[in-house]
């Protein structure tokens, strides 16, 4: 009995590696069968390989010329592999004009990257439980999401901006009393931020101003501090194969970012029992509008 699960098992394992392979294989084709050129992709890492050592010999900040200078050599339009992703970069206005107006309605979709296609994200934008899309595409999103950004909408905002500047005054004029007055401007301005996003977006009112040690503060700081491609392996790993994005769940700044969506979800769960029950926000904050917004989708 154990030896036929092991033989179903190793079959099985198998076949998705042969599958797998083929796949690559054929996404590796695709720019040549399209008639484009673009820099020599490896199997395993595509075009990353001559990123990286445009890196290693030049500093990260050379990345901003790197499609300069492909274009430089393989023209207006080529192709350049992220891991077996074909992206096709083009300067030609007559491609762009097309794509922007006459073929807008192909081009619903965002660039996908492997560890952005799976929880809490769907088909590349982030999903809340109630406000979760699953049957609309990108641009319908798009529609819901950029009626909450009118001009009248942010003027309401702006109370809220003030409190959140006064209380960053306020701190900088007894930070400067002290040590010299010298301080971390930048983390003063990013607290200032979160307290901004947490206020406005995440129905949290806290003030990482003035206490950094709330829970909300400590896990984006870990969130945003790991989600980067030389900090996790995870990341790195799904560029190159994007099976491993399931185990975005499982790496450092997944972790923390399970634990602020599901506060997150628990908040919106309880406003949507509140508009059901009539009771409406005087001044709403952005999770309102959009449920609002979304109340009229449905209805419609």
């Amino acid at each position: 009995f154990f030896r036929m699960i092991w033989v179903i098992f190793l079959l099985g394992g198998n076949t998705w590696l042969i599958h797998s392979i083929l796949q690559r294989r054929a996404h590796l084709r695709l720019r040549e069968e399209i008639g484009l050129s673009g820099p020599p992709a490896s199997f395993l890492m595509g075009n990353l390989v001559y990123l990286f050592e445009v890196i290693n010999t030049k500093g990260v900040e050379a990345t901003l010329y790197v499609y300069p200078e492909l274009e430089r050599i393989y023209g207006s339009t080529f192709g350049f592999y992220f891991g077996s992703n074909l992206e096709i970069v083009t300067t030609d206005p007559e491609i762009i004009k097309e794509v922007f107006r006459s073929q807008f309605g192909n081009f619903i979709a965002r660039k996908k990257v492997a560890i952005h296609m799976v929880y809490p994200f769907f088909n590349g934008h982030q999903v809340i439980i109630i406000i979760a899309f699953v049957s609309a595409g990108w641009k319908e999103t798009r529609s819901v999401v950029s009626a909450i950004f009118t001009s009248g909408k942010m003027k309401n905002r702006c109370t809220t901006f003030h409190d959140q500047m006064d209380n960053l005054v306020e701190e900088l004029r007894a930070k400067s009393k002290v040590n010299g007055g010298k301080m971390d401007m930048y983390a003063e301005y990013q607290a200032m931020t979160m307290d901004m996003i947490a206020r406005c977006a995440l129905g949290q009112n806290i003030s990482c101003i003035k206490d950094r040690s709330n829970e909300y503060y400590s896990r984006a700081r870990i969130f945003s501090n790991n989600m980067q491609y030389n900090k996790s392996l995870i990341y790195k790993l799904s560029l190159f194969f994007p099976v491993f994005k399931y185990l975005r769940r499982f790496s450092i700044f997944g972790r923390e970012e399970y634990i602020l969506i599901q506060n997150l979800s628990d908040i919106i769960l309880e406003r949507t029992k509140e508009r059901a029950a009539g009771s409406l926000r005087p001044l709403p904050d952005l999770i309102d509008l959009i449920l609002a917004e979304n109340e009229k989708r449905v209805e419609n």
